[in-house]
């Protein structure tokens, strides 16, 4: 359905483009004609399909050229002094062209001075430019308005994804059976290692805390996220048993570039959620960098349960927020012994 309305779409522009094209090549060869005072030859069909060919260039350069400052400039059109020189550039554009093309029809007709111009001929030309520029503002203030839009929705749908996530993460632990097993956990650890059980309380107030307060941020530093992600780890190590390993091999130097809200929680649960894990088999978490894609690496050992069903979910949800953030996606790999999730690391 969008490649079909794309195609509409350059369909209208183009034939929008070509109108405007032939309708100053004909105007402006009117002025021609007075200016020689004799009927001239209008046969050669090159003159008018170059005209053409060139509003067409034109009119689709601008419109690259709009949708650009749209897309990566966006506080260009924030700024009226800048959105007042672009649309002026525009309108000295459309003039030099269309002067350009008056001289150009003059000298192939042999008009002894083709760069002279009368008095009629520049009220031609302006009213000629006029309409044009009304015509192309119109066309482009039309798109602007239109990527304004789209951008809004893909604000609105990021921040509802980012939202789900959020109330995921916080769904799952806040469940009555991740509470009744932190709960069991801290009793058991009170009575038996009290030492253990402060750890344990200290550390589920920081994921909680944690999930709290990144609900409203659209990017989290990566720092932060590997200090919720040890605090959530602990929770589980705590909880089953020294048999989760988190092996972090990111530089420091790392640290300060961005992802994602809950990004390393979400790839964590993953991995407890569909592994076996015991302290004869261990579960290690493997954190790296990929130079090659500038890209966080998550992997795992698959020891994967029976019969566990797959969603998927939560990794679409992650790369649907990617895609909407930056334009970009996750990449998951999946060989006979590992799963190995990678996720663009961003900056602001």
């Amino acid at each position: 359905m969008k490649s079909i309305k794309k195609i509409y779409s350059l369909l209208a522009y183009l034939l929008l483009f070509s109108g405007l094209g032939g309708f100053s090549y004909l105007l402006l060869i009117r002025d021609v004609i007075m200016a020689k005072g004799r009927p001239v030859d209008l046969s050669p069909i090159w003159m008018l399909m170059g005209c053409i060919f060139f509003f067409n260039m034109l009119g689709f350069f601008l419109l690259q050229v709009n949708s650009w400052l749209n897309r990566k400039l966006q506080f260009f059109f924030k700024r009226k002094n800048m959105l007042t020189l672009h649309y002026v550039g525009i309108a000295a554009l459309l003039f030099l062209l269309n002067y350009a093309l008056l001289v150009f029809v003059k000298m192939m007709i042999e008009v002894p001075t083709p760069f002279r111009v009368k008095s009629e001929g520049w009220v031609l030309l302006i009213v000629i430019w006029l309409v044009e520029l009304v015509i192309v503002s119109l066309v482009l203030v039309n798109q602007s308005f239109r990527q304004t839009l789209k951008l809004y929705r893909e604000t609105a749908i990021l921040q509802e994804s980012t939202t789900k996530a959020q109330y995921v993460a916080l769904q799952n632990q806040l469940n009555p059976h991740f509470l009744f097993n932190s709960l069991n956990v801290l009793i058991s650890e009170i009575e038996y290692n009290p030492q253990s059980a402060i750890e344990f309380t200290r550390n589920l107030s920081d994921v909680y805390r944690y999930i709290l307060q990144c609900q409203d941020q659209r990017l989290a530093l990566l720092g932060d996220e590997l200090d919720f992600l040890n605090s959530y780890i602990v929770l589980h190590q705590i909880r089953l048993g020294n048999c989760i390993i988190l092996d972090n091999k990111i530089d420091k130097k790392l640290y300060d570039r961005k992802v994602p809200p809950l990004t390393l929680q979400l790839l964590a649960e993953n991995v407890i959620k569909h592994n076996f894990i015991s302290i004869s088999k261990p579960v290690r978490i493997e954190l790296s960098y990929s130079v090659e894609d500038d890209m966080l690496m998550v992997s795992n050992e698959l020891h994967p349960k029976k019969d566990e069903p797959k969603s998927g979910k939560g990794l679409q949800n992650l790369s649907s927020r990617y895609q909407l953030i930056c334009n970009r996606t996750i990449v998951v790999e999946k060989s006979d012994t590992h799963f190995t999730v990678k996720t663009p690391l961003l900056y602001d």
